[in-house]
């Protein structure tokens, strides 16, 4: 078992590994992403409630000792255990999660369309303050 040092990046760290561990921290859906096997522990009830991808396919919860063996186990005796793991997590990411690696762009889009939306609402001759910051006693609507 290899933990993570503390100068290594999450990258780096996530691509040595042979299958990644967390609580509920977002480098768990990093390591999805990085089609690394996930284990997370939920060793109280409130992991759960913040790591909620488990239950959708998105890792596998490991609470307590002899389940991590077990895990162990299962993965060093069968050779499809963790790639099946990767593959449900991939399903889970498709389902879950949209525009992989063009976040950005999905966003721009969204606003771009608020806005036009916003403009039809208003007229052709208003103007879409999609900031928020007021009208300003102009012929402004603002977006909240």
């Amino acid at each position: 078992m290899l933990f993570r040092s503390k100068i290594a990046t999450l990258e780096e760290s996530v691509t040595q590994a042979d299958v990644a561990c967390t609580l509920w921290s977002t480098s768990g859906l990093e390591a999805m992403l990085m089609r690394r096997p996930l284990v997370v522990f939920d060793l109280v009830p409130l992991v759960q409630d913040y790591a909620w991808w488990p239950n959708r396919g998105g890792g596998t919860y490991v609470s307590t000792a002899g389940a991590m063996l077990d895990f162990v186990k299962r993965a060093s005796s069968d050779g499809q255990f963790l790639t099946s793991l990767v593959t449900r997590q991939e399903q889970f990411l498709a389902e879950t999660f949209v525009n992989p690696g063009q976040a950005a762009d999905a966003v721009l889009d969204t606003v771009e369309e608020v806005v036009r939306i916003a403009q039809s609402w208003t007229g052709s001759g208003d103007q879409v303050d999609a900031l928020g910051s007021g009208n300003g006693g102009s012929n402004r609507t603002t977006l909240i």
